[in-house]
Order: structure tokens, then C-alpha cells, then sequence
């Protein structure tokens, strides 16, 4: 990579799944070790994840001094160091309610994101072998919070969930969900890279959320980095001015971002961050 920023980067914001941690679904010690460094040179690192915020354990053990993580594509900011919500938008409930029934009658493995719990159907157990990737189901199991009847379960909130999810099992069902609800504006249908559609306000985006992280500091796009893989992490790389996408990235989203790194099982956090690092000294001595 070639980074042509003029500004040096103050905040690097990073995706989880696909780009910080490898297929196995694990942080190598050289991404832990660069964003250490990063840190170390006064440089603000956050992560922005769909993931919800009961999911990032191992980036607590590994990263310790991470304090802020964007959840659920944008719809949750935590402060671990204070162990407090900054921000949470969920669903209307009715309206929630309303595509969960959609979602429910393609038979498929669906689940809620709520704050820091996600709840799955439990009926969809004996065969999610056949909806969930063998490389994260060990992970999905041990993280979800299951019920008889999901839908009866969500109607207990006040608020909706801050994202509806589903595993498709298979390209044709995949293909037929994207036909059917694609068109819907009170919503927005994200592709992930881990065989599951994930549903979320239109305005709750990743993008968003680093915007007004960094506005918190008084850091503009044009001094923001941000890494990712996937069509959810497309609106984060449209908003910042050095914007990385993983090798392992399909054409849209490499096509939406100003620069490509290494793939995710070849240390690409790393080796973005390492560039990141070395234009801010040339520009600050």
C-alpha cells in the first residue's frame, strides 16, 4: 500500500470477523502486537463489529486496554472502561415484530440482537450443522441465548432488538430472501461473510457510529482509519479518508475502499496498521 493521507491518523477503527481475527475466528499475536503499537503511539483504536457485545471476550483477554466497541453494525456503543452504554437504537417494536415474522416463515435459523444477549431459536438446534459454517457454530452455540418461541419471547420488550439476523443454510434460500426483502426502506439488508443476512436501521450504520466516535475527540474522517471485509463495513470505508479493505474482501467492498491490505488469515490488521504507523511518522517529522 501507498497511503497518500496528508493528515496523520489519530483513530483506527477495525472489523472483527473476516479481518481481525483469522478463519479459525482467532487474533494472531502480530495483530494484537501492532495495535498495541498503534496505542503505544498515542493513536485511539476502536472496534466496530455486527457483533453483539457479549461476543468479544477474546478481544478482552487478548486486547485489554480497547475501551470502545461499536456493536451490532452500529447499533451499540459500549465503554468497557466504564461498562456503560454510550449509544443504543433498536427497532420500533412493532416494526420488529413485523419482519420477525417475515424472517420466521422461511423456516431458517433467526435470532435477535439485544443489547448484550442474543437470542436464536431453539428449534432450529437439531439442524444447525446444516445453517451455521462449521468454522464459527461452536462459537454461535456458546454465545446465543435460545427459547422455545422467539417471537412471543421479543413481544415482552418495550424496545426492538437492535438487529434481526438469519443463517441461510444455502445460496438458493439466501438468493430468495435478498429477491423478497431487498426492496424494503425502513430497513437495510447486509450481506456478511459468514453465510448469514443481518437486518438493521437504516441509519444505525457502522459509518455513522465512527463519525460520531471520532467526533467525540475532534477527529475528522480525514485522520480516521478503518479496516474491514464485508458488505456491513462498506458505510465505515465511505466515510473515512484511509480506508483499508482486507484481501480476502469480494470486489464490492475492495471497490469501496481506497486501499487493500493482506487477507485475514495473513495478518492484514497488522500489516495496515504497520503502513498507518510509518506515514505518521513521515508526516510528523
Amino acid at each position: 500500500m501507498n497511503l497518500q493521507n496528508e493528515k496523520p491518523v489519530r483513530l483506527i477503527v477495525s472489523d472483527v470477523d473476516g479481518t481481525l481475527v483469522n478463519t479459525k475466528k482467532s487474533i494472531t499475536d502480530e495483530n494484537v502486537a501492532a495495535i498495541k503499537l498503534a496505542m503505544d503511539q498515542g493513536v485511539r483504536v476502536a472496534i466496530a463489529s455486527g457483533r453483539a457485545w457479549n461476543e468479544m471476550n477474546e478481544i478482552f483477554d487478548k486486547i485489554p486496554d480497547l475501551r470502545y466497541f461499536i456493536c451490532s453494525n452500529g447499533a451499540l456503543v459500549m465503554d468497557k472502561q466504564d461498562n456503560r452504554q454510550v449509544y443504543r437504537e433498536g427497532f420500533p417494536k412493532q416494526q420488529a415484530l413485523h419482519l420477525l415474522d417475515r424472517l420466521l416463515e422461511y423456516g431458517i435459523y433467526t435470532e435477535a440482537y439485544m443489547g448484550a444477549a442474543i437470542y436464536g431459536t431453539r428449534e432450529s438446534l437439531p439442524r444447525v450443522d446444516y445453517y451455521i459454517r462449521e468454522n464459527i457454530r461452536l462459537f454461535v452455540l456458546e454465545t446465543r441465548t435460545f427459547v422455545a418461541d422467539l417471537r412471543t419471547y421479543m413481544d415482552q420488550f418495550d424496545m426492538g432488538p437492535e438487529k434481526l439476523q438469519v443463517f441461510y443454510g444455502d445460496e438458493s434460500m439466501k438468493q430468495r430472501i435478498v429477491q423478497d426483502l431487498s426492496n424494503d426502506i425502513s430497513y437495510d439488508l447486509l450481506l456478511s461473510s459468514e453465510g448469514n443476512l443481518e437486518f438493521v436501521l437504516p441509519h444505525t450504520t457502522k459509518g455513522n457510529a465512527v463519525k460520531e466516535l471520532g467526533a467525540n475527540w475532534g477527529i475528522g474522517a480525514d485522520q480516521i482509519m478503518t479496516i474491514g471485509d464485508s458488505h456491513n463495513d462498506v458505510s465505515m470505508l465511505q466515510f473515512a479518508d484511509i480506508s483499508i479493505a482486507m484481501g480476502n474482501s469480494d470486489d464490492f467492498v475492495k471497490d469501496s475502499a481506497q486501499y487493500i491490505t493482506k487477507d485475514n488469515d495473513s495478518n492484514g490488521v497488522a500489516y495496515a496498521i504497520h503502513q498507518v504507523l510509518e506515514r505518521n511518522k513521515q508526516l510528523m517529522s
